[in-house]
């Protein structure tokens, strides 16, 4: 299988629109919970996430899109959603995440990631934690449109240089004679 994760562009707009008419049942139970339809999903995440914002090809067809809108300065929202076929485009998107996509946000001034999640979501947030690395931060109770909880999960500038640039153990001359 060939995955490629492309930055979105406009002239990609019809392979967003595919992916909103196909998605697979757990985005759009996500929908349901934010109070929404696929169909509602609003276009400007798309504009608002340029440009953070990435198509996943599997084998030329569009599988999933994904972006992180900027909130406030250095505040990025993170979102995604698919096709059914997205579990086959999970491994090559969480290494671009974890290699690519993460590093370039913190480089480029970002504080803070997070993402709310409604905890009846267990492929989302089980992915975004155990796979993205980001944490619970906190339960929102009441906060989804039916009235379950939601997680709020994050990943700061501390969880990604301790992520990314874990401590080197102590050299018997100190920290200098290896810096």
């Amino acid at each position: 299988m060939n995955v490629q994760l492309v930055p979105f562009g406009a002239h990609l707009y019809p392979a967003y629109v595919y992916i909103k008419a196909n998605l697979r049942d757990a985005d759009r139970d996500e929908c349901s919970y934010h109070g929404m339809t696929a169909g509602e999903i609003p276009d400007d995440v798309l504009w608002n996430s340029t440009p953070w914002c990435y198509l996943v090809y599997a084998d030329d067809e569009p599988v999933f899109i994904f972006g992180a809108m900027s909130v406030i300065p250095g505040v990025y929202q993170f979102w995604g959603f698919g096709t059914d076929k997205t579990p086959r485009v999970l491994p090559a998107l969480t290494k671009f995440c974890k290699e690519e996509f993460g590093p370039y946000l913190y480089l480029f001034g970002a504080r803070r990631v997070q993402v709310h999640v409604p905890l009846k979501s267990q492929q989302s947030f089980h992915w975004l934690t155990d796979h993205i690395g980001m944490r619970v931060e906190m339960i929102m109770s009441d906060y989804c449109a039916d009235g379950s909880p939601m997680a709020q999960l994050v990943f700061t500038r501390q969880d990604y240089q301790a992520y990314v640039f874990p401590k080197r153990p102590e050299t018997p001359e100190g920290n200098a004679a290896r810096d």
